[in-house]
């Protein structure tokens, strides 16, 4: 089982996730758990064996500026402070 996810580290950089048939077909039934009830979770491991968690948070539309943006390099990244990462401002849920 293995899942690794390539983030942006800046605007129009392509993301990329691989992974084996496995960990893609338990991604995809996180991705179906969040679209029906709003959250979904899997606990995966990257090739070196290290685990890790990925979320997929469903959100409605007029929430996206609520959001940080997902980029990493420092000249990118988002200076907004946030109340419950990641949102800016704590989601009423």
């Amino acid at each position: 089982m293995m899942l690794h996810n390539y983030g942006q580290g800046f605007e129009h950089e392509t993301v990329l996730i691989v992974g084996d048939k496995e960990e893609l077909e338990n991604l995809k039934r996180a991705i179906e758990k969040a679209i029906d009830s709003g959250k979904g979770c899997i606990y995966t491991r990257n090739n070196d064996g290290e685990g890790y968690e990925i979320r997929i948070i469903r959100i409605e539309q007029n929430e996206s500026d609520n959001i940080i943006l997902p980029y990493w390099c420092e000249e990118s990244m988002d200076s907004r402070k946030c109340e419950e990462y990641p949102f800016v401002k704590k989601r009423e849920v």
